[in-house]
Order: C-alpha cells, then sequence, then structure tokens
C-alpha cells in the first residue's frame, strides 16, 4: 500500500511540474506576442507620430498647455495613472499622453534600451518644475465666463477651479484619457480625492462643492454621478452645450444657458385685454410685484385651462407690466428635440440658481410632464411618497416667482396643487373680448367682417391670429384676408377643429320682424347683453 501510494505521489508531483511547466512557456509566448505587436504598433504610429512633428496645439489650446500638463502629470504620478500609461515592461497605454508629456523620445526607442524608472524619473522632474510655477494662463473667454457665472452663484475660488478642471476635462480628449489612467470604477469618495489631488485642493473643499446644499448640487450645474465610472464620466454637467458654450461663447450667462432656459418674445396684448379675468389679474400682478421686489421666496402661482386661451400671453403681458425678464424653461432644445420631464427640472433648478440675482420671472409650460398624478408621472403620489415631498420643497423654496402652466388640471394631485399660492383658470373670452384680441393680433389686415367671423369660432387662440398675421404680411397677395382665413382654417384642421368657413353664422329669414315677438324685455339690450 505505502509504495503504490509513493508511487502516486511521484507521478501526481512530476505532472504538477509538467503543467507548471506549460503554464510558463504559454506565459513566455504570450508576452513575445504582445512584446513583438507593441513594436508593430509603435513602427505604425511613427508614420504619424515623432518628435519633430507632434504639435501640442493639435490636442490642447496653446495658452492652456502648460495648466493641463500639470493636471496630466498629477495624475499619472500622484493617482496611480502610472500602472496604466507604463507597465512593468515599460510599453505605453498611449503614445499621444507621451508625446504630450515630453517624453516621446522613449517612445521611439526599443523598451530593451531604456529602464521604467527613467520614464518615471523624468515626468518626475517635469512635475517639480511646474510645481514651483505660481501661475499659469488660462483661456480668455472660459476665465471670463466661470467669473460671470461665479458673480450670480458667489462661487469661491475652489468651486471655480473645480468647475474650470471639468470643463476642460470634457473638451479636450488628452487630458481625459489621462484621468482614465487612474481607473474605470471610481466610486464617489475616490473620484472626489482624485479631484482634490489634481487641482491641490484641500478634500473639505471638493466634497463641499459637491454636497447636497452646494451651489453646484442645487444649480444641477455640475453633479457627481452615483454609479462607479472613470473621473470624466463621473462628472455630468447640465448640458454639453453648456460646456461648448462656456468655451467658445464671449455672451452673457443667458445665452449660456438658452439650450435649456431661454428668454420669451414679448407679448402683444395689454392687461386690458384680460379684463374677464380683472380681479384676478389685479391680485396677481399686484401680488407678483411685491414678490420680486422683495425677493419673496417659495412664489408659485398655476395657471389652468384649455389651450389657446391665452395663459402664455397673460405670463408674457404680466412680465411686460411689471418690467422684469421673463424666462421659460424650454420643451425642446435649439435642434428642436424634446426635452424630458428629468431634464426639463435640471433647467428649471439651473435658473433658479443663476437668474436670482435679476428682476425675474420664470415660466414653466406644460407643467403636467412632472405633476401627473395617473400614468405614473415624475410626481405620482402612489409611486413615491417622497416625490411629493420634493416638489414641496421646491414649491417653498424657490428664488424666483414661477408660473406653472398646464392645459389639464386634473392631471395634478389635489395635495399638490394646495401648494400654489394661486391657481387661477384661464376660460375662453367671450365672443366680444375675442373680437378685441383678433383685431389687435391681427395688426389691421382683416375688415370688421372679417373679425366678426373669425370671433364666432373659440377655437382661435391670439397666438395663432398673430402667427397667420405674421405669414400674411410677408406674402404678395391681391387679397390677403382669404390668405389669412386659410391659414387659419388649415391649422383648425390639423388640431382637429372645424374651420372657420364650415361655422356658418344663423341668417334669418327676411320676413322675420322681431318687433312682432310680444315680450316685456328690450331685445336689443339682451343681444348686447349676450354678447
Amino acid at each position: 500500500g505505502k509504495s503504490i501510494m509513493m508511487s502516486f505521489k511521484k507521478f501526481a508531483t512530476r505532472k504538477t511540474l509538467i503543467t507548471r511547466h506549460k503554464a510558463v512557456k504559454q506565459l513566455l509566448y504570450t508576452s513575445y506576442i504582445r512584446h513583438k505587436e507593441y513594436h508593430m504598433r509603435r513602427r505604425n504610429q511613427k508614420k504619424y507620430l515623432d518628435l519633430e512633428t507632434f504639435d501640442k496645439t493639435q490636442l490642447v489650446d496653446y495658452e492652456m498647455i502648460d495648466k493641463v500638463t500639470l493636471w496630466m502629470l498629477r495624475a499619472i504620478l500622484k493617482c496611480g495613472g502610472h500602472k496604466e500609461f507604463l507597465d512593468k515592461n515599460s510599453y505605453f497605454s498611449s503614445d499621444d499622453i507621451a508625446y504630450f508629456l515630453d517624453i516621446g523620445k522613449y517612445v521611439e526607442m526599443d523598451s530593451d534600451n531604456f529602464k521604467r524608472a527613467d520614464v518615471l524619473n523624468t515626468l518626475k522632474s517635469n512635475l517639480a518644475k511646474l510645481e514651483k510655477r505660481k501661475r499659469f494662463t488660462s483661456s480668455k473667454i472660459l476665465t471670463k465666463n466661470i467669473k460671470q457665472l461665479s458673480k450670480l452663484m458667489k462661487l469661491n475660488s475652489y468651486e471655480e477651479q473645480i468647475l474650470e478642471f471639468n470643463i476642460l476635462q470634457k473638451q479636450y480628449e488628452i487630458l481625459s484619457d489621462a484621468t482614465d489612467l487612474i481607473g474605470n470604477d471610481l466610486n464617489t469618495n475616490q473620484a472626489k480625492k482624485t479631484m482634490s489631488t489634481i487641482l491641490n485642493i484641500p478634500i473639505a473643499e471638493v466634497s463641499n462643492a459637491f454636497a447636497t446644499t452646494s451651489k453646484f448640487s442645487k444649480s444641477i450645474i455640475l453633479v457627481i454621478e452615483k454609479k462607479t465610472y472613470c473621473l470624466n464620466n463621473k462628472l455630468e454637467f447640465l448640458s454639453d452645450a453648456f460646456v461648448d458654450n462656456m468655451m467658445n461663447l464671449d455672451e452673457d450667462i443667458s445665452v449660456m444657458i438658452e439650450d435649456s432656459v431661454k428668454e420669451c418674445g414679448k407679448a402683444t396684448l395689454s392687461l386690458k385685454d384680460f379684463e374677464h379675468k380683472k380681479e384676478d389679474v389685479e391680485i396677481l400682478s399686484s401680488y407678483l410685484e411685491n414678490a420680486i421686489s422683495s425677493k419673496k421666496k417659495g412664489v408659485n402661482i398655476l395657471l389652468y385651462g384649455l389651450p389657446g386661451t391665452g395663459k402664455t400671453e397673460l405670463v408674457k403681458t404680466l412680465a411686460k407690466t411689471l418690467h422684469v425678464k421673463l424666462f421659460e424653461v424650454s420643451y425642446a432644445n435649439l435642434e428642436d428635440e424634446a426635452i424630458d420631464g428629468k431634464e426639463r427640472l435640471k433647467a428649471y433648478k439651473t435658473a433658479q440658481a443663476l437668474l436670482a440675482n435679476q428682476d425675474t420671472l420664470l415660466m414653466y409650460d406644460e407643467a403636467e410632464d412632472i405633476f401627473e398624478s395617473s400614468g405614473g408621472g415624475l410626481f405620482s403620489p402612489p409611486k413615491r411618497q417622497s416625490d411629493k415631498a420634493w416638489i414641496n420643497r421646491v414649491l417653498e423654496t424657490n428664488t424666483i416667482s414661477t408660473i406653472w402652466i398646464t392645459n389639464n388640471i386634473y392631471s395634478i394631485d389635489n395635495a399638490i396643487v394646495r401648494r400654489f399660492d394661486m391657481s387661477i383658470e384661464m376660460p375662453i373670452p367671450s365672443k366680444t373680448k375675442r373680437v378685441e384680441i383678433i383685431k389687435k393680433s391681427s395688426e389691421g389686415i382683416l375688415d370688421v367682417k372679417s373679425i366678426e367671423l373669425l370671433a364666432t369660432n373659440e377655437n382661435i387662440a391670439p397666438a395663432l391670429v398673430s402667427s397667420a398675421s405674421k405669414v400674411v404680411s410677408s406674402v404678395k397677395t391681391s387679397d390677403k384676408t382669404k390668405a389669412f382665413t386659410q391659414i387659419i382654417n388649415n391649422t383648425l384642421k390639423a388640431q382637429g377643429y372645424k374651420g372657420i368657413l364650415e361655422s356658418k353664422p344663423l341668417v334669418l329669414p327676411g320676413n322675420y320682424n322681431a318687433e312682432l315677438i310680444n315680450t316685456t324685455m328690450d331685445l336689443d339690450e339682451l343681444t348686447i347683453g349676450i354678447k
């Protein structure tokens, strides 16, 4: 039994040695293939990458080169990026980064002719020189825009640095490639520590910049994603357009965010055109005037009613009357692509943060996309009680007076409706009032008879009349009234309504005489009252 067992052990040991030998051979072969492929790739890259022709300004703007180089070196040497950038066999993961960091000579050498330590020592020496620098140049436009943003949001110097670094990380691929070397699965704490090291600012200041009550978080200008990503993807801005605008537009800050929030056009009506809601409008106007002048927080008004009843135009008219700017939370971006409820809420929070120091009124049209209480809206009470709590906080703490507009009041939960300071229904104006509005909106194109005919249709909104006027006034036609009517009819039919020519007025018989009616009331006065 013992001899059999000893023989088995010798066999097992020999088999293990053979297996290990095969593994070592496979490892050596794999290393040889990798080495061969690496040098093949390097030889191919030499065709377009070399020390003499490599131009850093193709990757980074000239004035930003030194600052970006400093950040890249810190990412590689102080955040562990060197492990991925240059492995133990002296293979570079990115020749572009090597050339940019002035170690391109090692790329062009055979890896057997230099030591990994030589490369790292050169990088450390370059970093030490840059660390001694006290001033670095930056993009003039970006610096100006950050200062403009800082003044509005009252950012501190650390927040300005964080903002600049992350904008440039989105702008310059070479910089994001360098930070990617740190790792692709950074959690939130690791991301904060990395920014602290790269920017050489206290970790506590980075944490404060991204706290839930911070200016970044409240405005959604820049937030840290909760999932694990590389550093560049871990940080998310309001929009790609915002980043591009900050780098390239020398404009007012309102232009930087117009993809999300834009200034509304001027009103075409006056408060007299809303006399059918005179009492409500007088109270609302006075309340908003006081709220804006005193910077009162938590002012929210709800306007509801059928499409075309003048809700949007009333808000524009109020802004004109109060001499304040009116901004609207966009429901489509500059490419005319629809923005969903989540993105619109981000835009809303940004507007509240950036426009708070101005005499401003904010309008949120089509508010049902976040208030719907049935069909799974974002703030549907049955879905999540915390959603209702969130919207309650929004309606209590907003710094800019906001008017929310909806065509469907029944989509909003009653508990949320109660949170608004005022809820005003906008009904269809009387025919007499519609005549006045159409007359003003048509800009003298229509005669009295045509205006009367249009006013018989309750579905014709002032905006529709204004649009038709804009078209007709710029086309050559001998019969502008006919062209105007055609445009109106086409839009009405597209909305599912009957055209105005299909709504024929009642014509009494020629032998009809109202004087023969036996009544004690004056029929002429009755007719005027009905109108």
